[in-house]
């Protein structure tokens, strides 16, 4: 799998992270456990199911990805739109920076955790 223009290998919750072949493996332990872990969601009923988690860089965002993360979703009109799709980022961005901004800035471009998952009944 190749990633930001690194390489990865994933297995479960275990990522191994190569930047440069020169470099050592670097191992990464997803915090939100294994496919099949069950996560509470804190102060309500609601439990998680983990499906798959792997890291990425926070902007290689896709409008789909944009939308799982609560942003109004773009029309298919919008989609082929560059200006639209800029509008959606940039709107992202000013979220991100109010809850995140003074450690994980937007334009340090972070790695973060994608955690897939469907809601445990």
């Amino acid at each position: 799998m190749w990633m930001g223009g690194t390489q990865g290998f994933m297995e479960s919750n275990r990522f191994d992270f190569v930047g440069d072949p020169s470099e050592e493996v670097i191992t990464l332990t997803c915090p939100y456990g294994d496919a099949g872990s069950i996560l509470d969601v804190t102060g309500s009923d609601v439990r998680l199911r983990v499906l798959q988690s792997y890291p990425d860089r926070l902007h290689e965002m896709t409008p789909a990805d944009l939308t799982r993360e609560g942003m109004n979703p773009l029309s298919d009109w919008q989609l082929g739109d560059e200006s639209a799709y800029a509008a959606l980022v940039s709107e992202w961005k000013v979220l991100w920076n109010s809850i995140y901004g003074d450690r994980l800035p937007w334009e340090s471009n972070p790695w973060v955790w994608v955690v897939k998952f469907e809601v445990v009944k």
